[in-house]
């Protein structure tokens, strides 16, 4: 839940001395947390630190700095549940070591909440870090996504769920390397606890949203592909309970025309069938993804024949049937 905007949640001020680092600026503020640039204190190297802190149910105390519920009873166990799970999403992220994905260090308790640390990455959101969509052509795209892929494949090994992937969540660095970041909402693929329902509008799939509905690697293709649909054509994804109707308002984009000239017809249907709605018409898995991109050579599309003004070649007759029904059956060979 996020507070409102008159509601600014007080981020720990520039300098503060918060075990071995020190807090340089806050990068940003969500409805379960706040992100600094910290640098520590001992080697002065940058980092990033996530505090707990759910804006609706806690506030912070301009004197001592402490963060406590805004109320008991179910405001304080909503408070607890909220730590619970970071403390968890932080001990899921220490255990993730993939060089596409954020690396978190330590975490620890202070100040009637929890932080955990992780890599500071001098890059920005895939969406601003990405040149204009229709100047991206599937020779800078296509590596990103197979990194992407083979990200998400080791994420899904580690029988998780990401939940929540989106141009924000993917950060791009000066050299072209993405790196998949906030697993704030990552659930296990194997616990029987029931997950949170969470939606970012025009990433999510239509059963992340249904609390009973079979959930697997398929809901985090969706998003990625909904997050190549965001590059390729500069406008969010429709909303997956908007597609319902009898026209689906998403582009095909393996039917634009203005896409063809810059991507081969199997990148563009990739993506489209990612973004299916019906999850057994995707990719199973990050791996058959990656295998259908991969497994061609770096050629340019064919030309379309169809419409070419050559005539048709009348069509070939049929062959015979061979062997014919009237042939006799072949003697027997020799005995040894």
């Amino acid at each position: 839940m996020a507070s409102d905007d008159s509601e600014i949640t007080i981020a720990l001020p520039s300098g503060y001395l918060l075990g071995d680092y020190r807090i340089i600026r806050s990068l940003g503020q969500g409805g379960f947390g706040i992100t600094y640039l910290a640098q520590n204190i001992t080697n002065k190297k940058s980092v990033v630190i996530k505090e707990n802190m759910p804006a609706a149910f806690s506030l912070r105390s301009e004197g001592t700095m402490r963060i406590t519920p805004t109320g008991g009873g179910e405001v304080e166990q909503f408070f607890n549940w909220a730590l619970e799970r970071f403390l968890e999403e932080a001990d899921t992220l220490t255990r993730l070591h993939h060089p596409n994905i954020v690396e978190v260090g330590e975490s620890f308790t202070a100040l009637g909440t929890a932080y955990y640390v992780m890599e500071y990455i001098n890059g920005a959101e895939l969406h601003m870090a990405a040149p204009p969509h229709h100047e991206i052509d599937e020779a800078w795209l296509r590596p990103i996504l197979r990194k992407l892929l083979e990200a998400l494949e080791y994420v899904h090994s580690c029988e998780l769920l990401h939940r929540d992937i989106k141009p924000n969540n993917i950060l791009l660095d000066k050299r072209g390397e993405p790196t998949l970041i906030d697993f704030g909402t990552a659930r296990s693929l194997v616990s029987e606890r029931s997950a949170t329902i969470v939606e970012s509008p025009g990433y999510s799939p239509l059963e992340q949203l249904q609390q009973h509905s079979k959930k697997g690697p398929w809901i985090d293709i969706y998003s990625l592909g909904a997050t190549m649909y965001r590059l390729l054509t500069g406008q969010n994804p429709p909303r997956s309970i908007d597609r319902l109707t009898d026209t689906d308002p998403c582009i095909i984009l393996a039917q634009d025309s203005s896409l063809r000239q810059r991507f081969s017809k199997q990148f563009l249907s990739s993506i489209d069938k990612a973004m299916s709605m019906k999850y057994t018409m995707r990719w199973q898995t990050a791996r058959e993804w990656l295998q259908s991109i991969d497994d061609r050579l770096d050629l340019p599309p064919l030309p379309d024949f169809a419409s070419s003004r050559r005539p048709a070649l009348p069509p070939l007759p049929p062959l015979p049937k061979f062997p014919p029904a009237d042939l006799p059956p072949l003697p027997p060979l020799p005995k040894r």
